[in-house]
């Protein structure tokens, strides 16, 4: 019966972080599924319209790099809750907001948010999960 129930904790953890992961990849793709409806909000160009995504994938590239070095300091709880917090709350901004011009700020700090996610969420499971378990998680996790 224990074995079950922490066979069950195993699999809630794994698929609570899936779960996050997921609707976070759905965020960070949000802007470039509407990349030509925002041009033609905006009245502006391609090229502009693209500048946004490169704001967000620099800092997240950054983010990931630093943040993979720096995991290890961090209060995983506070840093995932934050990350989403954040990252929800560009998403919001980015759909209200009337002016092009700020756009690319918001997206880098986005990007910049979303960087914790990964290494936050592979360190969870890392720490909590029996080591026959993390490569299964990991598996999982990179279906996302």
């Amino acid at each position: 019966m224990q074995s079950l129930q922490k066979h069950n904790k195993t699999f809630y953890l794994i698929a609570l972080c899936w779960l996050v992961y997921t609707c976070s990849y759905i965020g960070k793709l949000s802007y470039n599924a509407n990349i030509h409806q925002m041009g033609s909000a905006f009245q502006v160009s391609y090229a502009q319209t693209g500048s946004i995504s490169t704001f967000f994938f620099f800092a997240y590239g950054a983010g990931q790099i630093i943040n993979g070095f720096c995991c290890k300091k961090y209060n995983v709880r506070f840093v995932i809750f934050f990350s989403l917090l954040v990252a929800s709350i560009m998403n919001v901004l980015i759909a209200v907001l009337p002016t092009f011009s700020v756009l690319k700020y918001i997206w880098l700090v986005n990007g910049a948010a979303m960087s914790f996610l990964w290494t936050s969420l592979i360190r969870l499971l890392s720490e909590t999960l029996k080591k026959e378990d993390v490569n299964k998680a990991v598996v999982v996790m990179g279906t996302t």
